[in-house]
């Protein structure tokens, strides 16, 4: 756990290299650029932290590439991107993350454009926290397929009961 330092620069591509780690905590860091989409070969990978830093990625849909590449990490329960100007438009692909995803939280990320209907897929979900961005649209009627979806502000939680 790196988390709540003062380390700079960008996350390294080299970071993938430890494929037993389980967290990765680097939240609230000063962290710059992209998010490597190598990421992904994190296959145990369970908790992921990077909320807080300035990430960003390209607003072209090849931006999103962290993303799809963390659709490889199946035991993904918690993923915490908070706090950091993506500025991207939330993709379809985030319905390909982990089935095990219990919690998707990407609030104040500069993220536009509807929610996708695909998000439903995540059959997990338990928290859901996508407040303050540009997103438009209603609501996706497919949030009804999760459990229980309370109306609880400023968070959307999803509970199993």
């Amino acid at each position: 756990m790196l988390g709540s330092n003062e380390l700079t620069g960008s996350i390294p591509s080299s970071i993938s290299n430890a494929t037993k780690i389980s967290l990765l905590s680097l939240g609230y860091n000063q962290f710059t650029g992209s998010v490597p989409a190598t990421l992904g070969k994190l296959h145990e990978l369970e908790i992921l932290h990077l909320d807080g830093n300035h990430l960003t990625a390209e607003s072209t849909p090849a931006g999103a590439n962290f993303l799809r590449s963390l659709a490889n990490c199946r035991r993904l329960r918690k993923l915490e991107l908070a706090s950091n100007p993506f500025k991207l438009e939330l993709p379809i692909l985030v319905g390909n993350l982990s089935l095990s995803l219990e919690e998707f939280n990407m609030h104040s990320c500069e993220i536009h454009g509807r929610i996708p209907n695909e998000i439903a897929n995540l059959t997990s979900l338990r928290l859901l926290k996508i407040y303050n961005n540009n997103l438009v649209g209603p609501v996706p009627g497919t949030l009804g397929r999760l459990p229980v979806v309370s109306r609880e502000q400023p968070t959307t939680r999803i509970n199993p009961n």
